[in-house]
């Protein structure tokens, strides 16, 4: 299955491929065209025309890889540093637009991330309302991608853009 680089529009495998998240040599100024059909793509990397459905991977089971790996980082994290500190949980909350994953740990609930329903992208939460949208990257990785989403994530969330 294939995947498009939302930068550069370079297809690399997303489900059983290679272990290691793409790395964009190039940043987002060149067009990227559709290996199909030569359209160009999206600025996430997607073809607006309809291929072959039975190559892309369905956003459910991408999103449930994605909050298992968020959990095996919080849980990692957490075994560590804190042997004596109950394990958090982890919810999926869909809405219109996005999809928020929601940490519960210790009686109380916080956003971990948004998860945008149209294309997959990993956002950084502004709050629990929505994500923040606005500024030069506010897209922190995909859900499609091969290691689907986890370089996007910290223990405690999406992780903040140097």
């Amino acid at each position: 299955m294939n995947t498009y680089c939302g930068t550069c529009g370079e297809s690399f495998d997303s489900l059983f491929g290679a272990k290691q998240a793409h790395i964009c040599e190039r940043a987002n100024t060149e067009p990227a065209w559709c290996e199909e059909c030569g359209a160009e793509l999206t600025k996430s990397g997607r073809c607006d025309n309809d291929h072959d459905e039975e190559e892309r991977e369905s956003f459910e089971h991408a999103l449930h890889a994605f909050v298992l790996a968020c959990g095996d980082i919080s849980d990692t994290h957490t075994v560590r540093h804190y042997p004596n500190v109950p394990l958090s949980t982890f919810d999926i909350e869909s809405g219109r637009v996005y999809t928020r994953i929601v940490c519960a740990h210790a009686g109380s609930r916080s956003v971990h991330a948004f998860v945008r329903n149209s294309d997959g992208a990993i956002l950084y939460p502004k709050g629990w309302r929505g994500p923040q949208t606005k500024g030069k990257t506010p897209v922190r990785g995909s859900i499609y991608a091969p290691d689907h989403g986890a370089s996007a994530m910290g223990p405690y969330g999406v992780k903040a853009q140097r």
